[in-house]
């Protein structure tokens, strides 16, 4: 077999800086986003940021992706909007450069939450014209109304025990107890 053949059954590498483990990271992040609604490009993006110490440009992403620096671009904002990534600058260097946020599992928790805020705001604006016109449909709404309530209440307390979690292991790490033997 030659250096740039691949085994049979197996994609081209996309990055060559990567280990086989890391490649295999990113694609199947693609795949995930692809199936969640989401270019693949942007779970790629997601998956080298993830696996990045340092920040990246978009020339390196779309380089190491082996896509358009636009496309790159595009996913890496949306990747922003959803509070996964976020943009910093080197002094010295007019480029934008990309890194993943030290706060990723919360601020992708707010921006969801602030989803199903956005649509129990909708639901509760609209619910009360609807029920005066006897409309139609106003019994899933309702329900997804009661429903969204619930999450909101459930979510809030679930990231209070997040929150808590997190505090008690940087104590138990700071005080020595978290320490492996």
């Amino acid at each position: 077999m030659t250096e740039t053949s691949q085994p049979p059954g197996t994609e081209p590498r996309t990055d060559p800086e990567l280990t086989p483990a890391q490649e295999k990271l990113v694609q199947r992040l693609g795949i995930h986003y692809e199936r969640e609604g989401f270019p693949r490009i942007a779970g790629q993006v997601f998956g080298l940021l993830l696996l990045s110490r340092e920040p990246l440009t978009l020339d390196g992403l779309a380089s190491r992706l082996n896509v358009s620096k636009g496309s790159v671009s595009t996913n890496v904002r949306l990747l922003e909007r959803m509070g996964s990534a976020r943009r910093v600058s080197r002094a010295g260097d007019r480029r934008d450069w990309w890194q993943i946020r030290e706060d990723l599992t919360q601020a992708r928790f707010r921006v969801a939450v602030q989803g199903i805020q956005d649509m129990q705001e909708i639901l509760e604006e609209t619910l009360p014209v609807l029920r005066s016109e006897g409309e139609g449909g106003v019994e899933r709404l309702e329900a997804l109304h009661e429903f969204h309530s619930f999450v909101l209440n459930e979510l809030a307390a679930m990231m209070r025990r997040w929150e808590d979690r997190r505090s008690g292991e940087e104590d138990s790490l700071s005080s020595g107890s978290g320490r492996m033997a």
